[in-house]
This record gives structure tokens, C-alpha cells and sequence, in this order.
């Protein structure tokens, strides 16, 4: 089947160049099609579904993509696994390609593929090149404006028509690592911290990143130390997976240390306890206190992935559970994404199941 031509927007193909140009302090690696129609690795780290469905995941040892019939898989050229570590993915829109945009240890990469998913070229983008925060980007998401917002352990870059940084010497982002992040079309920016909770802000591309606010315990809330994932429902609700044994902090107290959980906000007012909900295994029956991933479900439900299964919410107080006794290929769960009929793909530390009609399907690498 022949592919169709498209073309590159002026931005993105002058980010392109840029991103191209050659680094003589870094080793240059080009992603490869690999002669094997399976699963890249079975560390799955992330997950997003294109607008043709195809399904792409980042692994520990490449990036995979699943058509619904084959599997096609990409990996570094020079075979070495540590370089084909995917930390996240996202998608960008595009109604003539897919763009699938990469986080690693190693900086930024951008893979452009056809609507068959054959690759049409690739760009990494480090320090050297772009004002990136760091070559170590944690994750990326591109946002409803098509704006890309890199997490990194030198703190957020974002890059609309232009660049804009903020790093480890910004008061606003402690040690500088950040790990998780919500970007919705309107209103405010969240960014989640390693360490010291998480902050909402604004954002132009005009001034960047402006009107920053801490949250950090014990100012809102008794379980914000380490945010590992941040989600924005269509209610509005902001939803935290919190995660209270980052570091030792002497200032809280071993008596009062933030706890594990998940944490659902109501409004904008960071110290109104009243429109705070908190969950845990104890409150609300999640298999597990450790989240890794939330999301919603069409039919507007919370559902999040965790150290021990996948929760779901029933009604406003609790939440079901799935775990290996259901079926589930591995019950620690990296990410979760619903397909456009409705079955969901889950992704863990050992493969992917699907859920379809209440019943799964795994797959893992050969």
C-alpha cells in the first residue's frame, strides 16, 4: 500500500532543522525499523492512540505501534537497550501524519510516521541544540494548542511558536525535577515536583510561565509530597497521585508524613479542606495506595493504574478494582488509555493487556 505524501507545517519543519543539526559532545543515534513484528520490550512505560487508532507504546528497549492486525517496532540503531529507553510519548495532532514525540534520558526525539505507520524521518533535541532544561526529560505532553511541554530534571520547557524555560534556579521548582504535569486548553498549568509537592500557574507565549503557586503540604492538603501524576477531568476536578516517602523531611515529622493516595480538588482554593477528597485502600478501596497513571473513561469516570492493579470509580466515594486474578497480564500498571470503542489498553511492567467485553487480551514481547 503506498504511502501518502504530506507536508510539514513551516514551524514545526524549521524545529526540525534545528533539531537535526549535529552535536559533537553527544553520539547521533537513528531510530530503525526492527525485522520483528512484536512487542519492543515488556517494560511498557507509556501509551497514546493515534487518530487513525493506531496504538503506540513506549517500552524499555523502543517504541512499538499496533495497527489492530501487526505490530511494527522501533529501536536505536546501535542496539543498545539502555538508548531505546522511552520515559513517556505523546501524540501531536496532524490530519496528514503522526507525529509521536519521545521522552528519554537522552533529551527529546520526534519520530514522524505516515498513516501506515512508516517512518518518514526523525530529529532528537538536546541542551546543546534547543533550550531544553535538561537532556533527562521525564515526559512530554503536546496540549490541545499543540504546545509542547518537556518535564525535566532541570525543570519545565515548553515550546509553542517560541522557547520558554524555567529551571532549578527558579524558586518555584525546588530541586528542578519535575515528573508530572496537566496542560488543559484553559485555565491553569499544573506541574508535579520530585520533591515539595507540585505548582499551578499560567501560562502565555508571550511571558511563559507566570502567576506561580506552591502547593506543598502541610499548606494544602496532608499528602502532597511527590506528585507522580496530575489529571484535569472534563468536570474539572483536579485528581493527584501523591506519594508521601520522597525524602525524609524534617520540618513535617515522621507522625504527620504525607501518605501515599490519590487526591481529588475541587475548585481553585489550595487551602479549603471541605473540597478535598482523599482515597486510598483503606477510603474508597483502591487495590493499591501507589498511583502511576489517571484518566477517564467516555462515560466520565476516574480511572487510575497502580502498583497493584487498575481502580476504577464506581460512584463519587469508591472505586472497583482489576487485578491478575481478572486477567490482567501484570498487575504493576504504568498507563491506561481508552480506544475509540470504548475497550481500554493497559500497559504494565510485563506487557499490555486489552479489555475488551469484559474480558482480556495480552500480549508481550517474544
Amino acid at each position: 500500500m503506498k504511502s501518502k505524501l504530506c507536508f510539514v507545517p513551516a514551524v514545526l519543519f524549521v524545529l526540525l532543522l534545528q533539531g537535526c543539526r549535529k552535536d559533537d559532545n553527544k553520539p547521533s543515534w537513528q531510530w530503525v525499523k526492527s525485522p520483528d513484528n512484536t512487542l519492543a520490550g515488556n517494560y511498557i512505560t507509556s501509551l497514546v492512540i493515534d487518530v487513525y487508532g493506531n496504538k503506540w507504546f513506549g517500552t524499555d528497549k523502543g517504541l512499538s505501534v499496533f495497527n489492530d492486525t501487526s505490530w511494527s517496532t522501533y529501536t536505536r540503531s546501535d542496539g543498545i537497550a539502555e538508548h531505546s529507553l522511552i520515559n513517556g510519548l505523546s501524540a501531536e495532532p496532524d490530519d496528514t501524519v503522526t507525529n509521536i514525540w519521545m521522552a528519554t534520558n537522552q533529551g527529546a526525539c520526534l519520530l514522524t510516521f505516515d498513516r501506515y505507520c512508516n517512518m518518514i524521518k526523525s530529529a532528537d533535541f538536546v541542551m546543546s541544540v534547543v533550550p531544553l532544561a535538561s537532556d533527562t526529560v521525564n515526559n512530554l505532553f503536546v496540549d490541545p494548542k499543540n504546545i509542547k511541554w518537556f518535564l525535566t530534571n532541570g525543570g519545565l520547557s515548553v515550546f509553542g511558536s517560541d522557547w520558554h524555560m524555567n529551571v532549578s534556579s527558579s524558586v518555584i521548582f525546588g530541586d528542578g525535577i519535575v515528573i508530572s504535569g496537566a496542560f488543559p486548553e484553559d485555565g491553569y498549568k499544573y506541574a508535579g515536583r520530585r520533591i515539595g509537592g507540585m505548582i499551578k500557574f499560567n501560562y502565555s507565549e508571550i511571558d511563559g510561565v507566570t502567576g506561580a503557586s506552591e502547593w506543598y503540604y502541610p499548606y494544602n492538603g496532608d499528602i502532597l509530597d511527590t506528585v507522580s501524576y496530575i489529571y484535569v477531568s472534563s468536570k474539572g476536578e483536579l485528581w493527584l497521585a501523591c506519594r508521601g516517602d520522597a525524602v525524609n523531611n524534617p520540618a513535617i515529622g515522621t507522625e504527620n508524613f504525607p501518605k501515599d493516595g490519590l487526591m481529588r480538588h475541587v475548585g481553585t482554593d489550595p487551602k479549603n479542606p471541605g473540597i478535598r477528597t482523599y482515597f486510598n485502600t483503606v477510603t474508597g478501596g483502591l487495590v493499591n495506595n501507589r498511583i502511576n497513571y489517571i484518566t477517564e473513561s467516555p462515560d466520565h469516570k476516574i480511572w487510575a493504574g497502580s502498583e497493584g492493579g487498575v481502580s476504577y470509580q464506581i460512584d463519587e466515594n469508591s472505586f472497583g478494582n482489576y487485578t491478575m486474578k481478572d486477567g490482567l497480564v501484570n498487575s504493576y500498571v504504568t498507563c491506561i488509555a481508552f480506544d475509540k470503542d470504548g475497550s481500554l489498553w493497559i500497559g504494565t511492567k510485563n506487557g499490555i493487556s486489552h479489555l475488551k467485553n469484559n474480558t482480556f487480551e495480552n500480549f508481550t514481547a517474544r
